[in-house]
């Protein structure tokens, strides 16, 4: 494995060339060397002369890198600590990158690594701690196209370092390598702070180009220039791909400034025309998938579509890709990619095959579900797919539907048209500061975090034209909702998104000997029994074996009976089922919770929601006053509630009943934070 320094004023190093013995050290043939060690010091040079570490990353970078230096593809992003979705997120990012199945095939854990060397995902919680209390972070994925060949460990190490110079400040940072797919790559995490506490500002030119430019220069320090070969190699490779490549984008470049692309003229030079070569065969290629045209000999034109299409194409081909690898043990042949755009889209139910990032860098979510209809659907997740807390797992069960854009949004346009109709149908951010109640604002968020989400709304409704404008705000029409949604239903569904309902926490496996009400209950009550003469998938298989030896369970639990061709379910199964599940949560809870309570038939209990707690039959809230608590049904909303009072029905005298709210300490969700 190589060893690697970074990039600094020392000329007193030897670098291998590519195919010979790796590492900064290394043998070769001396002019090869010496025609090599001018080419990088011409650069080291330029650097100075550029005053790079005058000016600081933070202020500015432009450099060119070589053509034939070390690709690396660097994806970057600056997140921000604050809103009503970022609580844990930095959390929840370093547990999804540090997770077990990205370590090296040898390897007994992932590698992680910060400042202070190598470290464990247990001893990160510190650090974590710090980026959460920061105004934000940063994220860089890195990806050098001969990982294979680097120590990705010191060669991180030695990009950090030299980010440091640029940026003069220490960085606080938190890498991971992830051996787990065919493009090895690693994950940086920078902490938002510089060495003086300050928050660390760094400028978008060095994030966009400076700091790719020092991941391939560490890089080609390593591994050697590219050849010739390898670097025609590596375009030709690009002619027949059904994606989004760099063919493409230099044709989109000569597009906008030529309004068309000419390529009737030979050029001298070899390499370019080389590549006009290449370029001539990418758009032949094009061509059969219809876009492209050749408006004459030699001069092109591109489809408008063009780029949206094949970035289209790239992402399905990356899903059929991820289907195939999971699904592979499933007998199922058809596999589909669940659309929330299609207006035939039908709700399914299903087993959780896998969860996972379709984008590591933005944190997008994808769940491949197998179905009861025998299929597999790939379903991409927005941030308001899922509910916090609520969120499945492989495993779970879950029903994915369809939810209406304009419906996510309603709240947040209610909230703006009341606002605006107290103020003569104006709305504005003082005012709305001015009339929130913090007592009823969600856990966690500030004013300024919600009434800015709220700005944020009216910006987008301000673009599409259904308010404008004022002079100290924006004019809100009386007909708002009504133009929302005659938007939603002009956008074809373009604003839909998934919504995932989790139907039981537990895997079938738990579910068919629980001592408690489960979701197979639920399927066999409401007259789906097993069908085991069914040719159907691998997941229907096991559903309706695990429904088999459900109802043999329940009938030696003396809740379901034989008939001459069948056992059947009782009709009170489910509230002896619940009585028994209760009575063991209450034992399982008491020992952090105190003592369960006891509720007579119209009396009341209040106390401190504590959590949420997922039992067989579904999600349950810890309710606790003093040395007491309850465990009841949860209902939405009640997780961010304070305070919660509870009453037992007069009908109703057993110990575990499901009880009645008489009251929240929020009236109505759509007022939270007024």
């Amino acid at each position: 494995m190589s060893t690697i320094i970074p990039f600094e004023d020392d000329d007193s190093f030897e670098i291998a060339l590519k195919g010979r013995k790796k590492g900064i050290s290394g043998t070769g043939k001396a002019g090869t060397r010496k025609s090599f060690l001018k080419t990088m010091m011409r650069l080291v040079d330029a650097n100075k002369s550029s005053n790079v570490r005058k000016q600081s990353g933070r202020n500015s970078f432009i450099s060119d890198t070589p053509r034939n230096a070390q690709r690396v593809v660097v994806k970057a992003r600056v997140v921000k600590n604050s809103g009503p979705f970022s609580k844990g997120s930095i959390r929840n990012h370093v547990s999804y990158i540090s997770r077990d199945a990205v370590k090296n095939h040898n390897e007994v854990s992932p590698i992680i690594y910060s400042e202070t060397g190598i470290t464990t995902k247990e001893n990160l919680e510190e650090t974590v701690r710090e980026f959460e209390s920061d105004r934000h972070h940063f994220r860089f994925i890195i990806s050098p196209e001969n990982a294979h060949d680097l120590n990705l460990t010191e060669y991180t190490k030695a990009l950090v370092k030299q980010m440091e110079l640029d940026l003069d400040t220490k960085l606080t940072f938190i890498a991971v390598n992830h051996y787990n797919t065919d493009n090895l790559h690693v994950h940086l995490i920078v902490r938002g702070v510089d060495d003086s506490g300050k928050n660390l500002v760094i400028k978008r030119d060095y994030i966009s180009n400076g700091f790719r430019f020092r991941a391939s220069q560490i890089a080609t320090k390593t591994l050697g220039l590219r050849t010739e070969r390898e670097i025609r190699n590596g375009i030709t490779s690009e002619v027949k791909k059904t994606r989004f490549t760099q063919i493409d984008r230099d044709l989109l470049a000569k597009i906008k400034v030529e309004k068309c692309i000419d390529l009737r003229k030979p050029i001298e030079n070899g390499f370019s025309e080389f590549k006009r070569n290449v370029q001539i065969q990418r758009l032949r290629f094009l061509k059969t998938m219809q876009l492209s045209r050749e408006i004459k000999p030699g001069i092109w034109k591109l489809n408008e579509e063009c780029e949206k299409t094949l970035r289209e194409l790239g992402l399905r081909n990356d899903i059929i890709k991820t289907m195939h690898e999971q699904l592979k043990n499933e007998r199922i042949t058809e596999h589909i990619i669940f659309d929330p755009a299609d207006s035939h889209q039908r709700n399914i139910t299903g087993v959780v095959i896998e969860k996972g990032l379709s984008n590591e860098l933005y944190d997008e979510k994808y769940l491949i579900v197998s179905a009861t209809d025998n299929r597999a659907y790939y379903v991409p997740l927005s941030k308001y797919s899922e509910t916090p807390a609520f969120e499945a797992r492989p495993g779970s069960i879950v029903t994915v539907s369809v939810k209406r854009g304009e419906s996510q949004q309603r709240i947040a346009d209610e909230n703006i048209l009341e606002i605006a109709s107290r103020n003569n149908g104006i709305y504005n951010r003082e005012l709305h500061l001015k009339s929130i109640n913090t007592h009823r604002l969600p856990q966690g968020v500030t004013p300024e975090n919600y009434v800015e989400n709220h700005l944020k709304r009216i910006e987008a409704l301000e673009k599409r034209g259904v308010v404008e404008r004022a002079e100290n705000g924006w004019s809100v029409p009386e007909n708002l909702k009504e133009k929302i949604i005659g938007i939603a239903h002009e956008s074809g569904g373009k604003n839909n998104f998934v919504q995932v309902k989790l139907e039981s926490m537990q895997d079938m496996h738990h579910q068919k000997v629980a001592n408690a009400p489960t979701w197979l209950d639920r399927e066999m009550s409401e007259g789906r029994l097993p069908r085991p003469d069914a040719l159907q998938s691998s997941f229907c298989s096991e559903m309706d074996r695990a429904k088999s030896e459900r109802l043999q369970k329940l009938h030696a639990m003396g809740l379901a009976e034989k008939t001459h061709d069948c056992i059947r379910i009782k009709p009170d199964y489910h509230e002896h089922l619940y009585k028994r599940q209760m009575e063991q949560a209450a034992k399982d809870l008491s020992s952090r919770f105190g003592k369960p309570a006891r509720i007579n038939p119209g009396e009341t209990f209040s106390g401190a929601c504590k959590g949420i707690h997922h039992l067989p039959s579904g999600p349950h809230v810890i309710v606790k006053r003093g040395n007491e608590f309850v465990i009841v049904p949860h209902q939405r909303g009640m997780e961010r509630m304070n305070q919660i009072r509870l009453e037992m029905p007069r009908t109703q005298d057993t110990q575990y009943p499901e009880l009645k709210f008489a009251s929240l300490d929020t009236s109505k969700e759509r007022d939270l934070g007024r």
